[in-house]
């Protein structure tokens, strides 16, 4: 990720798809347990995923933080855009519905008639 704010964190390994959860721990854990150790020690890794997780947050909140007017700018933006749409949308159906209408008095209707006096 792109920021002013150097992190050690490798966002890019973590947004690849082809990144495995349970790949990520058993290194985690491998890394940080000595192999000819019985007992394994799982307080470590898992402390250093819960710095993580905290690390990450942080810069989410610092980003939205930063980025907070834009974001509602941009949000409110749409919004609007979305609201003209369909307000001009709902003109042209009402528009249709009654040139439909008035198609269906002049045409239809008269057919029918038509179609009554001379089956008479």
């Amino acid at each position: 990720m792109a920021d002013d704010e150097p992190s050690y964190i490798d966002y890019e390994a973590f947004l690849d798809p082809s990144f495995s959860t349970t790949g990520f721990a058993n290194n985690l854990v491998l890394a940080t347990n000595n192999p000819s150790d019985t007992p394994l020690d799982l307080s470590t890794p898992l402390s250093r995923v819960l710095f993580d997780v905290q690390e990450i947050d942080t810069h989410i909140d610092t980003l939205t933080t930063k980025s907070a007017l834009p974001l509602l700018e941009y949000t409110k933006d749409h919004a609007e855009s979305g609201e003209r749409i369909l307000d001009e949308v709902e003109a042209q159906i009402a528009s249709l519905t009654e040139g439909y209408k008035t198609l269906e008095k002049e045409v239809i209707e008269r057919y029918e008639a038509a179609e009554q006096s001379h089956a008479v």
